[in-house]
């Protein structure tokens, strides 16, 4: 697996937040952010595909 450095600036309070939610989930900051990612990306693949789906 390939990995990729990127640099983020965040406030002060938004990285106290993600503190904090990693701390309370007992996880890692790489877990924490692939995990958003990934949810983000389904949220939006919702919004695309949902449009193009048909019930019956």
């Amino acid at each position: 697996m390939s990995t990729q450095e990127f640099k983020v600036k965040l406030p002060e309070y938004t990285i106290e937040q993600i503190e904090r939610i990693i701390y309370n989930k007992n996880t890692t900051i790489e877990e924490y952010v692939v995990s958003v990612i990934l949810e983000k990306a389904d949220q939006d693949f919702r919004r695309i595909v949902k449009p193009f789906s048909f019930y019956w």
